[in-house]
């Protein structure tokens, strides 16, 4: 690959073959292809081939793709990537629903409800960051999918809309959200699922008070500051806490966060006193994540040695020692509790929420 032949006139069936033969086990980008062939009685053919890859698919060049193409790629086992689809009907939808892995349409910027409703029974991850805009009815459909779900694009969301989405029960991410729908979340916010926030950049009093009664893994690294009141009520989530947006932490937000029960993720903090660190040295998670941090003193050091989960400091010029008799915890609970990976092309897990928490790749 990587001509513009290629982009242009598409794969015969052997060039589609020694592509695959060639990859094996890695992803294959063939987002330069604006066609998958040039002759029309041979694409379902060379779809069929790419169908079989073992890793990711990427196929980000194509503006649309026929009925016979769809049905041949749903057959692949892979993340797949289709982001340069401007437009799907129900047809290729139907199709699509039936591919096991990640499907990732981000190039949507609409999409008709029967396309819609045909997406929401799919039990793949679906990501569909394109579509700034969602409908309530649209919404009440995708109410019946629950595997991962990214609708980043999303800035704004009705309370129906967003009761349809949370009632899912999956993993859900709406990074783009500026404004919580605070009435939705207080009727059914608490119903499980991984949820990623990161467009949030403020938080009340009130919102950080529902969001804390979540039963689910929460991410919001936008924000860049929390005060101890809205700590101690995020504190209370029963799933993964992600607050990598905190560039800064002061001690009586420390001490709050301390009470949280599960991972702790702090990976924007460059530096932190050792007052901060004493107190997160007693959270009462499983592992606590500073993979932001660059050194510690040596007291901070002796304090996260005693910690008695498994904590992560990837940034850390020396490695930590644990105290003796001391050895790290691994994580475990439900996929609901904690965020998934955002998948990497090769299908690998990813740092962020959806990127952790749920994408293809």
């Amino acid at each position: 690959m990587g001509t513009s032949r290629h982009a242009e006139l598409g794969l015969t069936v052997a060039e589609a073959k020694e592509c695959v033969d060639s990859h094996r086990g890695k992803t294959l980008d063939l987002s330069e292809l604006i066609q998958i062939s040039s002759r029309k009685d041979e694409e379902g053919v060379v779809a069929e081939v790419l169908s079989k890859h073992d890793g990711g698919l990427l196929l980000n060049g194509l503006p649309q793709i026929s009925s016979d193409v769809a049905w041949h790629l749903s057959r692949h086992k892979g993340a797949l990537h289709l982001d340069g689809l401007q437009t799907l009907v129900r047809g290729e939808a139907l199709h699509l629903s039936h591919h096991e892995g990640p499907l990732s349409l981000d190039g949507l910027a609409a999409i008709q409800y029967e396309a819609i409703a045909e997406l929401a029974f799919s039990r793949c991850s679906l990501s569909l960051d394109g579509l700034t805009d969602l409908a309530d009815n649209d919404a009440a459909r995708l109410s019946h999918h629950t595997a991962d779900l990214s609708l980043n694009g999303i800035s704004e969301l009705s309370d129906d809309a967003a009761k349809s989405l949370l009632r899912r029960g999956g993993n859900l991410s709406l990074d783009g959200l500026e404004k919580l729908p605070l009435k939705a979340f207080r009727h059914v916010g608490h119903i499980q699922g991984a949820l990623s926030l990161n467009g949030l950049t403020e938080l009340s009093a009130s919102e950080a008070d529902t969001l804390g009664q979540r039963c689910g893994a929460l991410s919001l690294s936008g924000l860049q500051e929390l005060i101890a009141s809205n700590a101690m009520k995020l504190a209370r989530v029963r799933g993964d806490l992600v607050l990598d947006g905190l560039t800064s932490l002061e001690e009586d937000v420390a001490k709050k966060l301390k009470f949280h029960r599960h991972r702790l993720s702090l990976n924007g903090l460059k530096e932190i006193s050792d007052g901060a660190v004493e107190h997160l040295a007693e959270h009462r998670g499983e592992s606590l994540s500073l993979d932001g941090l660059v050194e510690l003193s040596a007291k901070a050091s002796r304090a996260l040695s005693a910690y008695r989960g498994e904590v992560s400091l990837k940034g850390l010029k020396e490695p930590l020692k644990k105290s003796r008799g001391k050895t790290a915890k691994a994580s475990r609970g439900s996929s609901r509790n904690r965020l998934p990976g955002k998948r990497d092309g090769a299908g690998c897990e990813a740092a962020h929420y959806f990127r952790t928490a749920g994408k293809a790749a």
